[in-house]
């Protein structure tokens, strides 16, 4: 059953979502409060929100977004915030209240097809933010073409298409608090392969196999790059490169999991890390953003950071900083990054 289907008839559809045959407090006594688990997800969900959002404040803010690669960063940042969201906090909360899917059905499922497609769609966009490394790259017209300009926008467009077609036209799936996870199967007692998606199976092998060939292929353009004397790649480029293969690394472990988990029985402790990994491969992008980018993480102290406090600093650092540059080789320059 797609979610459009809750949507247009205000329930899910009765054959094979049907909780007629207990009462809600009997649905919830079949779940697990699980405090220790929902409160980690409830916490760092909320965490990972704050700081999220100053990362993209300040791509917007230095005007960051004049070039294609950070036009996908900034898209894919909404994606992943949209996510936890769904897979942490919401995860958080749901998980200390016990619930299965009959003791909330259109709630679960609406978070479900939500967070799904927010999942499928940044999938999409890891795949284009590997494909624009490799236009950076190579010498490849085609692919320079492709994120030149405005064009990069149409790209993100598709993407957005993709995550309202996920949402709405696929099987959602629902929140059980007995695995502190999301399952396309609502466990009310019905055959499971009628609760098949095949879109996000199809997605996340997809995006596992793309991923990991693009990344194989860049790792191999910038270390014959790095080699030649002749092709210099900048420092800016290096730190580029790292960020978006830490970014998808962390999908393409997800992938694999979620698939996992969701046509096998598999243990509890295996079903929690692939909820983990779901939440990492959204949250975990503002980490890397401040501990790999410093342009990112000064602009970042300096929203959050009064002005006065900030320049105090540089002011105390400052003979430091000189006594150190005595003792710096010449022709050494320290570039910002």
């Amino acid at each position: 059953m797609a979610y459009i289907y809750t949507v247009t008839h205000g329930h899910p559809y009765p054959p094979l979502y049907d909780c007629s045959n207990k009462t809600r407090e009997e649905w919830y006594a079949t779940g697990s409060v699980e405090w220790p688990l929902g409160i980690y997800f409830l916490l760092t969900g909320i965490l990972l929100e704050m700081l999220y959002l100053p990362c993209l404040a300040s791509m917007w803010k230095l005007k960051l977004l004049s070039t294609s690669c950070y036009k996908i960063m900034f898209f894919l940042g909404f994606l992943d915030m949209s996510s936890v969201f769904v897979n942490s906090i919401m995860t958080g909360y749901f998980a200390i209240r016990g619930a299965v899917f009959c003791t909330n059905p259109v709630t679960l499922l609406t978070l479900g097809a939500f967070g799904c497609g927010c999942w499928c769609a940044s999938c999409l966009t890891c795949i284009f933010l590997a494909l624009n490394r490799c236009a950076d790259l190579s010498e490849n017209r085609f692919l320079k073409l492709i994120f030149d300009g405005n064009r990069v926008y149409f790209l993100l467009f598709l993407s957005l298409l993709y995550l309202l077609f996920i949402m709405f036209f696929t099987t959602p799936a629902s929140f059980n608090s007995n695995y502190v996870s999301w399952f396309f199967n609502p466990m009310t007692g019905q055959e499971s392969l009628s609760y098949v998606n095949v879109y996000h199976a199809v997605n996340n092998v997809i995006v596992a196999i793309t991923t990991t060939l693009l990344y194989f292929y860049l790792c191999i353009k910038l270390y014959c790059k790095t080699r030649s004397a002749a092709s210099k790649v900048g420092r800016f480029q290096k730190q580029v490169f790292i960020q978006s293969f830490l970014i998808c690394l962390i999908n393409v472990v997800a992938a694999y999991i979620y698939v996992y988990m969701q046509y096998s029985a598999p243990p509890k402790w295996l079903v929690i890390v692939g909820q983990i990994a779901w939440q990492l491969s959204a949250g975990f992008v503002c980490i890397i953003y401040l501990t790999v980018n410093r342009t990112i993480r000064r602009g970042v102290i300096d929203l959050l950071v009064p002005e006065k406090y900030v320049k105090a600093f540089h002011a105390r650092l400052a003979p430091t900083t000189r006594a150190s540059d005595n003792h710096t080789p010449s022709g050494t320059h320290l570039t910002k990054g």
